[in-house]
């Protein structure tokens, strides 16, 4: 059992050893325990039990170690769009591409050439999943093309190794809003009659039972869009959806009003907030 303290304090941290022919050995945590020096010592017992204290290091010099023993590199993300600067959230329209940039180095910043840095993928509050492999180049920078897809969270990470204590950047969010259509069967009615829309929310990642819409309509005094019906209106597993709505308050003149569809965010469904084009239906009263 390989045993350690920071000078100064009085509680120990125990840490597995292995013992090989006449020497025993134990590997360090340096990556969680604080920088400074630390006393070291192996407690062995043998075959009969008899327990013993190592105090020194194989060359005889004294078991003290100052922390961190290896490099503690840094390792920094960014996106980019097709209209955006490095960011570390960004929206990209469904379908296009999107483009990851990472920097490592190590603790005095300088860049770590020549290193595997791993991208990292995790879509609603799914698993982390691994989704590429790049290793870094002669200024320690890596960039990889993120494929068409949903909303999802990205990491980058370069493992540990001897030398290293590996490094995790922040968490990078790449937004992609829904994408819904709406057809307007008839875009001139009468008052009475009702107007019937149609259209499909694509992207796929939809529940088996779908999910609910908005249907809106614009209010011109207030510049603003409004519900119209948020109860019931629900596109299917493959995102086709109906809605109907009967005008009865239009006497005596003639208005055309406009629609649109509203997405919103849910968590079972991995896309950000997002609308349709409007549609317009002039109805006669």
């Amino acid at each position: 059992m390989l045993e350690m303290r920071r000078v100064g304090e009085r509680s120990w941290e125990y840490i597995e050893g292995h013992a090989e022919s006449r020497l025993v050995s134990g590997l360090v945590p340096d990556e969680r325990l604080p920088a400074g020096e630390y006393q070291a010592r192996f407690r062995v017992t043998d075959c009969a039990g008899n327990e013993g204290m190592i105090t020194q290091f194989s060359d005889g010099s004294p078991g003290l170690v100052t922390l961190p023993l290896r490099m503690h590199p840094q390792l920094r993300g960014t996106l980019l769009g097709s209209q955006t600067k490095g960011k570390d959230q960004i929206k990209v329209s469904l379908g296009k591409n999107a483009t990851v940039e990472g920097l490592l180095t190590d603790s005095r910043g300088l860049p770590m050439t020549g290193t595997d840095v791993e991208l990292r993928e995790r879509i609603g509050s799914g698993a982390w999943r691994s989704r590429a492999v790049r290793t870094t180049d002669r200024d320690g920078r890596i960039r990889i093309t993120i494929t068409p897809g949903s909303s999802r969270a990205l990491q980058l990470v370069a493992e540990q190794s001897i030398t290293s204590t590996g490094a995790t950047s922040s968490s990078l969010q790449l937004d992609v809003p829904a994408v819904v259509t709406i057809r307007a069967a008839r875009h001139s009615l009468r008052n009475g009659q009702a107007a019937h829309f149609s259209g499909r929310l694509a992207g796929g990642y939809l529940p088996k039972r779908g999910r609910e819409l908005e249907l809106q309509g614009y209010n011109p005094l207030r510049r603003l869009w409004q519900p119209i019906r948020t109860e019931g209106l629900r596109c299917n597993h493959s995102g086709h959806w109906k809605a109907g709505y009967r005008f009865t308050a239009t006497i005596g003149r003639t208005v055309t009003y406009r629609f649109r569809v509203r997405v919103a965010p849910r968590p079972d469904h991995p896309f950000a907030e997002g609308h349709s084009r409007s549609v317009s239906v002039t109805v006669h009263g």
